[in-house]
């Protein structure tokens, strides 16, 4: 990110120098949209699952672990949810941090929605992990 930021202004200065020149012009608008599309605010996948795990007194492996628990299942889905929701992770990418595929991932967005607007327990649980997130 450093080095875009000084490639960012020397580019910046050799259009001041140069107004007319339409690939000064170019790289800069080029190299502004990189660093927009840049997002450092977010979460990191790993503490994600890390910090869902301790929330939810969880082993280690909850995220892989095949068991169909509700204890476990639920953890999962919202950590998919958290982790889709704030990265720019694809839904492959989420689901093979938790050893499942894409419509896996699709269906636990799905499933924390409509658990969140059915009932009020979860809903409440939920957001005292976002709050514990800081999301």
């Amino acid at each position: 990110m450093k080095n875009k930021a000084i490639l960012l202004k020397a580019i910046s200065e050799k259009v001041e120098e140069n107004p007319d020149c339409k690939l000064y012009k170019q790289m800069f608008n080029r190299m502004l949209m990189r660093i927009k599309r840049y997002k450092t605010d977010e979460l990191n996948p790993v503490d994600v699952i890390e910090k869902v795990r301790t929330f939810y007194d969880l082993p280690d492996n909850y995220n892989t672990h095949k068991t169909r628990k509700r204890e476990f299942t639920q953890a999962r889905q919202q950590a998919m949810f958290i982790i889709k929701n704030n990265t720019r992770l694809s839904l492959q990418q989420v689901g093979d941090l938790f050893h499942r595929d894409h419509a896996t991932v699709i269906h636990s967005q799905k499933t924390v929605e409509n658990l969140c607007d059915t009932d009020k327990r979860y809903n409440e649980q939920f957001n005292n992990l976002l709050k514990e997130l800081k999301v």
